[in-house]
This record gives structure tokens, C-alpha cells and sequence, in this order.
């Protein structure tokens, strides 16, 4: 065995033969187009040398001594290490039968000796880029399977952020306040927030003397803070507050020194019971947990599917179900200002919007907006008839629309959710946390809820609900955009992997997979079935005479014309190999197959083609063999093959640019 110094090479392939002629031939044809090439005389050679270190693909004669080619390629193809490796045989072998017995053993294509160079060349890049591809299929799915991975991770890291502040919320049914070292509100609850009748942004960032100046012990509260952080211990007091409007309540408090989930930070956890508001207490927090149920029932329908139509369907359907609206609808932009409705449930007593194109600059100027700063942040029309901007209000009153919510749908996010202050110049809206984009996402649609009945106030809670929703759905956009993509790059490549390359009709390996599961089919009908094969005439003098980039040219041609004759769509036009077509014509006898030809012939005939050296004509002709039979179990579809092939050789024994008509009588005595 050798082997060529390794360089910067198009593919490694092994030349398996025991004529040392053949070897040399096919040796300098393959180094001169930059290919790596071993070579070895025998089948067991071979066998050692690929388990040792795999080619990219083996060049593997048939007729050797010991171990033949077809014994090879079964024993290679049976390891699993190597199974993947594709085997052209070259074979001075001519018979079909012999070919179909190296593609069932494993072979994926098939060159006779003598053989022409840009055949092999030809079969060997496109063996080549068929394992290009599938490799290049394998690396996709790789970086499909990391993306997916790294969504995972920021999911779970989402996660973890809810845990801390559901471990914080579930210390105490109650108001739940976490202070820094310096006594400022870094996390409040919404029922805190009730009782200082401001929203949670404005008691972000504050401290107790802030918040109740006229409250007297606030200064021992402070002095607990520091113990409670000095000594590391937990403080419980029963206390007083007074709300800026007079209010006074009683809290049995705890106060709890705890860490941030990097163990860096320290934080005063304090969760009080309201005693004389026990019972709005609870049903502030029931309220609160029906939310986070209802979002989670939400998030887990859309992550259960893929179809963005059904995902788009269940969420207004749920959208509304929760909100009690009249109408719930995803809008998408169409053109400069324009949006039209894809998806709406709507009470039985409003009229329905489906379809229907609105024109809203003020929409178009938000979606800009919402671009720009990257947050989820709806826009509120809580009564229409306050709206100052007469466009926007003379547009919500054509719609018998009294109050509005609109929220952004983004393309391409990473979302996270917490405190925007920290995170951009625009302050949260009031009342809720508004969720961030990580990365710069573009407005892929609208959610847009309308109170056509009243006016309507829009709950902190619903906000938070709608904002966590509209990113969910977010990501489930991009997961089907994904799987399409996927979808589509399988496609392609299965198209290639059926195709031939050149003349674009199928390939031979797809030729016997049609032909046997069409002659299973029709055996089971008893219906006939016939072959056409034809043969370009002299087309070796046509390359010579116009060079092969002609021939290719005329190939095609050929090809198309073919194709143009075969009107079905259960017959198949396959490319045989080198200048040989072969037509699968199911449910299709004699008569009709004699029909098929006569077009096919004359078609090619009115094309034109000049051929000056043809010796039947002065344009490329054909020659056509015709096979017809009904499928039984004394037959198989060799005998199919054979005959239409022996009825080809009799056409071009009998002067070429002819349809002849196999006797299939001599196949069965």
C-alpha cells in the first residue's frame, strides 16, 4: 500500500485492484484533480486499511482474487465504523444483474470499464459532496442541538431568579419587603405597596424615613436592621405603620438576615402579617397565585407545540379568558403603517376583525419605540373618551372601542425579568416589573386586548401576566422558525440525495427504489407495468466532436425533452447512467408504452441537435427498448430491467434511432 504525503487535498479515496495497470490509470487521474489516493491489490487489504484508517471513499473492482468486491463491500459496510464510507464500483462487468447485486451490497454507484475520466470524476465529487453534505447536516443539527441547550440554560436561569423570589414570597403569606445594608427597599410585594398607596416603582430605592416621616419608630427599626446584619440574627417585633394617608395597621414582623444567590450580597428579608387585614391579605396572594398558575398553564400549551397557528390560536383564547375582554387579537405589520389581524376571539355580540387591515401611525410610532428601548411595555388606554390625540381616538371610536392594551411581540429575543431601571434610561411603568430584551429585537407582531362595554382599569397583576406571556410566545415564534429551517435543509438535502446532479431527473439509486416499490404495488393489483430504456446514438463522437460541456448541454436537453413526454405523475423519468434514460411507466401496457416512445423519439428528433459525425443522422437521435409485463411471483423486476435493456441492444443492432419491442417469452423458458 501507499500513500501520498498529506496536503491541502479535496478528499481521501482508496483504489482497490488487483491489475496494476488499473491502479496506475486511476491513480493519475485522481492525484492530477488534487485528490489523496492509496491504493492496495486485494479485497483483505483493503478491509485492513479501511478499519485502520477510513478513506473518504473506495474505488473497488469486482472480479479479484479471494475475496471479490462484493464481498469486500458487504464486510465494510457491516461494520459500523465504516458503514457510512461510500464504494463505487468499477467493473468491467456490463450485465444489470451484476449491477444490482453491487448496489445491494452496499455500493452507492457503478462505473464499466472502459471508463470514461469525467465519469469518474463526476461519480466521485458527487459521492464526495453527498458525505460533504451529510456531514454538513450532522454539524447543523449539532449547532441546532447547542442552541437549544443554551435556550435551556436561560431558561433555567429564569427559573432560578422566579425560585428566589417565590423562596421569599413563600416564607409568608403576607407583605414580603427585602432591604439592602443601607435600609433601602430593593424588592416589594404589590400588598406593601397597597398599604403606602403607591406603586412598587416609587418604593424601589427607598428607606423607611422616606416612606413614613411622621412615623416615630422608624429610628428603632433601623437600629433592629443593623443587629439583625451586625449579629447575623433573626429579629421579630410586633410594630405599627402609618400610610401616607392616615391609615394605621398592625404587623407581626420578622426579620431575616439572608444572602443573594452569590453569597456576596447581604439582604434583610422582612415578611409581616397584616392582623387586622388577614383576610385582603389572602386573597390579594390567592389572586396573585391564580396569575402565576394561569401563566404557567399558558407557557406549558405553547412550549407543547410547534405550530405557530395553534400557539397563536390558544393565546388570545386564553388571554381572554383570563381578562374577561370582549376582544383579544395578534395583528402583524403589513406595508408602511399598516396592520392586519391574523388571529382574534371576540365576543359573540362584537363584530369580528379577522383580516382586516388597520392604519394606526401612533402603532407604527410605538413598535419603534418598543425597537429602540428593547422592553415589553404595554401601551394603556384605560378610558378612550381622555385620549387627546384625535386620531388615535376617532380610530378606537369607528371600532366601539372604550379602553385598550397593546403589547409587543418581539422577533428574536432573549428576555429577562426584573427591574428596567437598572437596565435603561425609561422608567418601568408604574405598578409592575417590565421584561427586557438581552439583544436589539425587532416588533414581530401585536397583542392587542379591547374593552368595547366600558372603560376600564388595567391591574398591576394582568400587566405582569400579559408582559411574561407576550415573551413566551416571543420565543415560541423563533423555536418554529427553527424546526421550518430544519424542516427545509432535510428537504433539500433529500432532494439531492434522489437527483441527478447534471440533468436535475432522478438518480439511479432512486430509479430501483421506485421500481421495486412500484412492482410490489402493481403485483399486488396484477396491473401492468412497462420500461422504456433509450441510449443517446454515438454520443462518445458527439463529446469528441463538441467537447463534453456540449455533451452536458445535450444531456440536459435530452433530459428535459424526455421529461416533457411523461405526462403522469406515477411515471418517473430516470437518468440510467452515462447517456442511458430509463422510463417507469405503472398501470401501463404495451400499447401505451409504444405511445410514450414514439413521442420520446420524435421529440428528441425535433430538436435539432446537430450531430455531424452520427452515422444515422445529422442530429442526436435515440434508441429505445420497451419491456412490458404483469408482476408476478415467477417474475422480478430484473427480468423487467433485462428485457427492455436487451430490446435497447436489439435497436442498435439494428441500425440505431429505432424502438424496439422485447419478446419477454425467452425470459421465462
Amino acid at each position: 500500500m501507499e500513500r501520498q504525503p498529506s496536503l491541502e487535498k479535496k478528499g481521501e479515496i482508496l483504489i482497490v485492484d488487483d491489475l496494476p495497470e488499473n491502479i496506475l490509470l486511476l491513480f493519475n487521474i485522481l492525484t492530477q484533480e488534487n485528490y489523496e489516493v492509496r491504493r492496495v491489490i486485494n479485497g483483505q487489504q483493503a478491509i485492513n486499511v479501511v478499519k485502520s484508517d477510513p478513506p473518504d471513499l473506495i474505488l473497488l473492482d469486482i472480479m479479484m482474487p479471494e475475496l471479490d468486491g462484493y464481498q469486500v463491500c458487504q464486510q465494510i459496510k457491516a461494520n459500523s465504523d465504516t458503514q457510512n464510507i461510500p464504494i463505487i464500483f468499477i467493473s468491467a462487468k456490463q450485465d444489470p444483474l451484476d449491477k444490482i447485486k453491487a448496489f445491494r451490497s452496499g455500493g452507492a454507484d457503478y462505473i464499466t470499464k472502459p471508463f470514461q475520466v469525467e465519469e469518474v470524476l463526476a461519480r466521485v465529487e458527487n459521492q464526495l459532496n453527498l458525505l460533504r453534505m451529510q456531514k454538513e447536516l450532522t454539524r447543523q443539527n449539532q449547532i441546532l442541538e447547542e442552541e437549544v441547550k443554551r435556550r435551556r440554560q436561560i431558561e433555567q436561569a429564569l427559573q432560578s431568579q422566579e425560585e428566589f423570589l417565590k423562596t421569599i414570597i413563600d416564607a409568608n403569606p403576607n407583605l414580603i419587603l427585602v432591604k439592602d445594608q443601607d435600609g433601602k427597599f430593593i424588592l416589594v410585594n404589590q400588598a406593601l405597596a397597597d398599604l403606602y398607596g403607591k406603586p412598587v416603582h416609587e418604593l424601589l430605592g427607598k428607606t423607611d424615613i422616606e416612606l413614613a416621616r411622621k412615623f416615630p419608630q422608624v429610628p428603632q427599626f433601623q437600629r433592629l436592621d443593623q443587629e439583625v446584619i451586625s449579629f447575623w440574627q433573626t429579629k421579630i417585633i410586633t410594630e405599627t405603620v402609618t400610610t401616607n394617608n392616615g391609615d394605621v395597621h398592625w404587623f407581626y414582623t420578622v426579620k431575616k438576615p439572608i444572602l443573594a444567590p452569590n453569597q456576596q450580597q447581604a439582604y434583610i428579608l422582612v415578611v409581616s402579617t397584616d392582623i387586622t387585614e388577614r383576610m385582603r391579605a389572602e386573597a390579594s396572594l390567592l389572586q396573585q397565585a391564580e396569575q402565576q398558575r394561569l401563566l404557567a398553564t399558558i407557557a406549558q400549551n405553547i412550549r407543547e407545540s410547534l405550530d405557530l397557528e395553534q400557539i397563536l390560536k390558544k393565546t388570545v383564547t386564553h388571554v381572554r379568558e383570563f381578562l374577561m375582554a370582549e376582544r383579544v387579537m395578534i395583528a402583524r405589520p403589513v406595508g408602511d403603517a399598516n396592520y392586519q389581524i391574523i388571529v382574534e376571539t371576540v365576543a359573540t355580540e362584537r363584530p369580528p376583525l379577522l383580516g382586516t387591515k388597520i392604519t394606526d401611525h401612533w402603532l407604527k410610532r410605538l413598535s419603534r419605540s418598543w425597537e429602540k428601548t428593547g422592553k415589553i411595555e404595554p401601551d394603556i388606554i384605560e378610558n378612550v373618551e381622555n385620549l387627546l390625540l384625535f386620531s388615535v381616538k376617532q380610530s378606537l371610536s369607528q371600532l366601539q372601542v372604550k379602553s385598550q392594551l397593546v403589547l409587543p411581540i418581539f422577533h428574536n429575543p432573549q428576555f429577562i425579568a426584573g427591574d428596567t431601571a437598572k437596565n435603561a434610561s425609561a422608567q418601568p411603568l408604574s405598578g409592575y416589573h417590565s421584561i427586557v430584551s438581552l439583544s436589539r429585537p425587532t416588533v414581530w407582531g401585536l397583542l392587542i386586548v379591547h374593552q368595547c362595554s366600558t372603560a376600564r382599569h388595567w391591574q398591576v397583576g394582568e400587566i405582569e401576566v400579559l408582559c411574561s406571556l407576550a415573551s413566551q410566545v416571543a420565543i415560541a415564534i423563533q423555536q418554529g422558525e427553527l424546526l421550518e429551517q430544519l424542516e427545509q435543509t432535510n428537504q433539500k438535502l433529500h432532494d439531492l440525495a434522489i437527483s441527478d446532479a447534471l440533468t436535475g431527473l432522478a438518480n439511479r439509486r432512486y430509479f430501483d427504489q421506485y421500481l421495486q416499490q412500484e412492482w410490489q404495488r402493481l403485483k399486488r393489483e396484477q396491473q401492468n407495468i412497462s420500461m422504456i430504456l433509450g441510449d443517446v446514438d454515438f454520443f462518445k463522437k458527439y463529446n469528441d466532436t463538441y467537447g463534453h460541456q456540449m455533451g452536458d448541454q445535450c444531456l440536459q436537453t435530452v433530459a428535459e425533452a424526455i421529461q416533457s413526454c411523461v405526462k403522469r405523475p406515477a411515471d418517473l423519468v430516470a437518468r440510467y447512467g452515462g447517456e442511458e434514460f430509463a422510463v417507469i411507466l405503472p398501470n401501463t401496457d404495451l400499447e401505451g408504452a409504444l405511445l410514450v416512445a414514439k413521442e420520446i423519439k420524435n421529440t428528441i428528433e425535433d430538436l435539432k441537435i446537430s450531430h455531424f459525425t452520427s452515422e444515422v443522422n445529422q442530429y442526436v437521435t435515440i434508441s429505445l427498448g420497451i419491456a412490458s409485463l404483469i408482476p408476478s411471483l415467477s417474475a422480478s423486476q430484473d427480468i423487467l430491467i433485462k428485457a427492455a435493456d436487451d430490446a435497447l441492444y436489439s435497436a442498435k443492432n439494428l441500425g440505431r434511432n429505432r424502438i424496439e419491442i422485447a419478446t419477454l417469452e425467452d425470459f421465462f423458458n
